[in-house]
């Protein structure tokens, strides 16, 4: 199976990115070649040692020196060393243009991996979210995905590592053949024992990358919950925690690494041994110092080839784990993935209708059945009702975040699932009940919404949703940074904020999602003068936990266990003495 994925990834990358592979075989090449020429300098410089005449030269040396003849250059030490040197150096900028080319293709894959992943993730619907944990999706982007590009580096750096052996030792094959046989013969009945550990090496893979995770989610889950576990004084308690999973990840990757490093050292003695070994039947059969030279030489830039190699192997071996959790979230993405629809949705112009709608979370009983609203063109249409009545589950179906299992949601008669969602979302404005600031200024986070906004249409914008006068009043006014999700603001302040971001795209649909229910009093009344201006021009649909914030309603839903149980204006559903509503109302007022 993981040569299969390997191949499938190889095939990838070339179709994708050519010029890389191709300027990594030709560098391996031009590598190789230069490898060859610095090993035939070898045989004159061992003749020389014996005789300065050359009268007994080796045959490679007198076919050397006929090359030199022909490019008119002097024979000696000094031309035999110099070009010895020249190839040396020249031999090492393409090892250096190998390197650079094994990590381009390393960040070209990482590069590809992520823009999947992506692609992936903010492709499918919000339940996908729902079912993982965000520490596990953070881990998948900053460390498994990192694993999978490291194995593509790994695995091209064999290809090119597997090239230049077969370069390096072509001559040395031909000269001496007992020679490298015997090496390679010892070599690989002493390595035989490191292949053994390819077991442990998935074993270890997998627990890498398991314990990993564990620590993401660990560290995510308490800087988020940072109020709450501070609030709690349970500081020492996550401290214990997230110790106890890091103790656990670095006693694996302390495994992982010395396996690694130890792999890497040990074959590097037993490479030198090998060659040892075959230099010894070489001078006992009478072989020519010249020759065993050469092929020493060869043997000695060979060695920290093949060492690599095995490396190579254990960094493949482990990457299985990271790229089986890679494809297993891709998946279950996948599983989840929104249809977009084909219909450009350019404006709102009669009604948003739930026909018969029923619609249940996985694992969960039915919330809605045949559940029947209407939300016309130009009206306040407010939902109310105990928690979990099913209030802001109407507006993921509304923003086409969750998708009915039953009936149809249609927008001006089109069913829902024919609009290009996207083009839909983009004509509304959409404030939750936790405004989502990002960690930039008031400025950054406004044009967000809409990034051509000049100056004065933010302006605007911040003086209908009643911010513009607490901002005109901070140090740095627009351009002030809010801090992560908005903290270094009041709940009112980023309340307005995020209203201000909605205002800013001109919706003609607003969805205000309980985004008064946590404000205090004054910042409720300024939410609301900001809601009452823009209603004349805008529909607005409100999910209210205050009831009184729904007087101007022109229309209120009363839900409950996902059940309509009323729905009428303010004023009709008041005159029920006996109706749910009035009954909240009352019970809110009396409060």
């Amino acid at each position: 199976m993981k040569n299969r994925i390997l191949i499938s990834l190889l095939y990838n990358f070339i179709t994708k990115h050519p010029f890389l592979f191709c300027g990594l075989i030709f560098s391996v090449v031009m590598s190789g070649a230069l490898s060859m020429i610095v090993a035939v300098c070898v045989a004159p410089l061992a003749d020389y040692l014996l005789d300065p005449s050359l009268t007994n030269a080796n045959n490679i040396t007198k076919k050397f020196i006929l090359v030199l003849n022909l490019f008119r250059i002097p024979i000696g030490v000094l031309s035999f060393s110099a070009i010895f040197a020249i190839g040396n150096m020249l031999n090492s900028l393409f090892v250096i243009l190998i390197f650079y080319i094994n990590r381009s293709i390393g960040y070209a894959v990482l590069r590809d991996l992520n823009v999947e992943g992506f692609r992936n993730f903010l492709g499918a619907r919000w339940g996908f979210f729902g079912s993982l944990s965000q520490g596990k999706i953070l881990n998948t982007f900053q460390h498994e995905i990192i694993k999978v590009g490291d194995a593509m580096t790994s695995l091209a750096n064999q290809f090119a590592i597997s090239f230049q052996l077969l370069l390096i030792m072509a001559l040395p094959v031909f000269l001496m053949p007992l020679m490298v046989g015997t090496s390679i013969l010892t070599l690989g009945i002493l390595t035989v024992p490191f292949l053994l550990l390819q077991p442990l090496n998935n074993k270890l893979g997998a627990l890498n990358t398991s314990t990993s995770g564990r620590v993401m989610e660990l560290l995510h889950e308490t800087f988020q919950g940072i109020k709450i576990v501070q609030g709690y004084g349970r500081q020492e308690s996550s401290i214990t925690r997230y110790l106890s999973a890091y103790d656990d990840h670095v006693k694996i990757t302390l495994k992982t690494q010395v396996l690694s490093t130890g792999v890497s050292n040990l074959h590097y003695t037993i490479g030198i041994l090998a060659a040892l070994a075959g230099m010894g039947v070489a001078i006992a059969n009478g072989g020519a110092l010249s020759e065993i030279a050469i092929t020493l030489w060869s043997l000695q830039r060979a060695i920290p080839l093949a060492n690599s190699m095995l490396v190579n192997k254990v960094n493949l071996d482990n990457f299985t784990g990271s790229y089986e959790q890679l494809q297993a979230i891709y998946k279950k993405a996948n599983d989840y993935k929104e249809v977009i629809g084909e219909k450009v949705f350019e404006k709102f112009e009669i009604e948003i209708k739930f026909e018969s709608i029923h619609f249940s979370y996985p694992g969960r009983p039915e919330l809605f059945k045949n559940l029947n609203i209407l939300i016309p063109k130009g009206e306040m249409v407010a939902f109310v009702g105990e928690s979990g009545s099913g209030k802001s589950t109407i507006v993921d179906l509304i923003l086409g975040l969750q998708v009915p299992t039953k009936g149809k949601i249609t927008v001006d008669g089109i069913n829902f699932e024919d609009w290009n969602k996207n083009s839909f979302r983009e004509k509304i404005g959409y404030v939750p009940q936790d405004p989502i600031l990002f960690h930039s200024s008031i400025r950054d986070n406004l044009l967000w919404s809409r990034e051509n906004s000049t100056e004065d249409e933010l302006w605007k914008a911040c003086q209908i949703a009643n911010a513009d006068q607490f901002i005109k009043k901070l140090p740095e006014g627009l351009d002030t940074i809010v801090g992560d999700r908005g903290v270094l603001l009041s709940g009112g302040q980023r309340q307005r904020i995020a209203l201000a971001r909605a205002i800013l795209r001109k919706p003609p649909i607003l969805i205000l999602d309980e985004a008064t229910s946590s404000l205090d009093t004054e910042s409720e009344q300024l939410i609301q003068e900001s809601v009452d201006s823009i209603a004349k021009e805008t529909t607005i649909i409100v999910i209210a936990h205050r009831l009184s914030t729904i007087v101007k309603a022109d229309r209120i839903y009363v839900m409950k266990m996902g059940e309509l149980l009323e729905e009428g204006s303010f004023s009709e559903l008041m005159q029920k003495s006996k109706g749910y509503f009035a009954s909240m109302f009352e019970i809110q007022r009396g409060a």
